[in-house]
Parts: C-alpha cells; sequence; structure tokens
C-alpha cells in the first residue's frame, strides 16, 4: 500500500448511519482493512457491540458491509461505496 492511500477511506450512507471502510498498517495481524459504523438516530444501538470489523481484503469487506446493510434493513437502494480522502 503506498502512503498516500493511507488518508484515503471508503463510506457509503446508509438509513440512519455512516459505514466506512479504513486503511490499517500494514504490520496489523487482525486484517488490513477496518470497518466502522456510525450511527445518526441511535448511537448506543445493541448492534454497534461488534464494531469495528476488520478485514484482509477489501472486495470482501465492501460485500459484507453491504450484506450486513441489508440484512438489519439499513441499505438504501442504489447507494454506493465512495472514495474519500481525510484532509489534513
Amino acid at each position: 500500500m503506498k502512503a498516500q492511500d493511507l488518508f484515503s477511506y471508503y463510506e457509503i450512507q446508509g438509513k440512519d448511519c455512516l459505514l466506512t471502510i479504513e486503511p490499517r498498517i500494514q504490520h496489523c495481524t487482525r486484517g488490513r482493512w477496518y470497518a466502522k459504523l456510525f450511527r445518526t438516530k441511535d448511537p448506543w444501538g445493541t448492534d454497534t457491540n461488534s464494531w469495528p470489523r476488520y478485514f484482509f481484503d477489501l472486495i470482501v469487506a465492501k460485500s459484507e458491509c453491504i450484506k450486513w446493510m441489508k440484512a438489519n434493513g439499513v441499505f438504501v437502494e442504489g447507494s454506493r461505496w465512495e472514495k474519500k480522502r481525510h484532509e489534513i
């Protein structure tokens, strides 16, 4: 992973939530990517206890997050992952 990629992340807007996937430093053994859930309606909901989630593969991370969104009724039809960049 290039150094400038450490400032990039992906986000997808859901119903009453936002999910992000960010890169982790290369020596982390839990995974190269981590997904975070931000709730806007119920920030202390019971489903937030298992977040963040760690993944080794970005494609798998995106797919699993969308599956979670659909299973929990927060997926917004037509929403897509967008690449963003942290501003320093």
